[in-house]
């Protein structure tokens, strides 16, 4: 069975986001690690943009625990050097406001079984 992809219509949304950090925040755990390698939540905003304007897939998967069923949108970028897994989800009122959650963000372990990762 195919993974799910963002939409055309997630992914402008995602790109829209990403292009502005000032809408951007962590969880604390994604700043931990991104931190621990010297990033930033602008960093990874800055890793989905362009993987998004370079129209590379980006999957689309469903949170667990605190934001359960909600979609959340993976990309594995190339950071410091490291292949990242990193994790995304929109939160907030479309008529309001919306705003980019980074919910994972930390290198990817070649050892562990595939979530999906593009090669």
């Amino acid at each position: 069975m195919p993974q799910a992809q963002a939409s055309d219509q997630e992914r402008r949304l995602l790109r829209a986001l990403a292009a502005d950090p000032s809408r951007a925040t962590a969880t604390q755990r994604a700043l931990y690690d991104l931190m621990a390698h010297g990033l930033t939540v602008a960093d990874a905003c800055d890793a989905l943009w362009h993987w998004i304007v370079e129209d590379r897939p980006v999957k689309r998967t469903l949170m667990h625990g605190q934001d359960d069923g909600q979609p959340a949108f993976e990309i594995w970028p190339e950071l410091v050097g490291r292949k990242f897994y990193c994790k995304f989800l929109v939160r907030g009122n479309p008529l309001v406001q919306q705003l980019l959650l980074v919910v994972s963000a930390h290198p990817d372990d070649p050892h562990s079984p595939s979530r999906g990762s593009p090669s």
